[in-house]
């Protein structure tokens, strides 16, 4: 609320008025900005998130996307999603749209030619589901070849373009080694 005092110093007359705004966002100096901040890429399994925009507190429409800005990538669905911001009241109205895109997880396996070994044999663990890869040996190829001594998991954690990952593991039994013995007779 404005209160406005009106003088006249020719007659020193005086009036005064009370000027109402109603409540924000309708005292507006003219439009807010509805640009929107960058956001996702999202996995089909992240969390919700908030989206943002430089002035907060207008309204967001678009798949998966609540009334207040909560990005839900499950309910939007996989694919690429327009999702648009409007801030302020006529005539001052601001609009904004961005594109988020939700990606899949990668189905990470691994692939073992066998997973029961005697001490001292190597086996190759080959990981598939693309992207890139990362072993709990600290490699980082698809395949890699190992020589257990004792039964071990080994774990692969793979990442697509984007942030998305899977793991998958694979156990290797390694058999001890067979005792042989000679057995003589009188």
């Amino acid at each position: 609320t404005l209160m406005i005092v009106v003088e006249d110093w020719m007659n020193g007359a005086s009036d005064n008025f009370t000027l109402q705004l109603g409540p924000a966002p309708n005292a507006q100096s003219g439009p807010a900005s509805a640009t929107i901040l960058p956001a996702g890429p999202y996995c089909i399994t992240a969390p919700s998130a908030q989206l943002t925009a430089v002035d907060m507190g207008g309204t967001w429409t678009g798949p998966g996307t609540s009334a207040e800005g909560i990005f839900s990538p499950a309910l939007a669905g996989l694919g690429t999603h327009s999702v648009n911001y409007t801030i302020g009241q006529p005539p001052c109205v601001a609009t904004g749209n961005t594109i988020v895109d939700v990606l899949s997880n990668p189905q990470a396996e691994i692939d073992v030619n066998d997973d029961a070994i005697c001490v001292g044999q190597q086996v190759q663990l080959t990981a598939t589901g693309g992207g890139t890869y990362s072993w709990n040996t600290g490699q980082t190829s698809a395949s890699i070849n190992v020589s257990p001594t004792t039964n071990t998991v080994y774990t692969v954690t793979v990442t697509l373009p984007g942030g998305c990952s899977a793991t998958a593991s694979q156990p290797i039994v390694v058999q001890p080694e067979p005792q042989t013995s000679i057995v003589g007779h009188d």
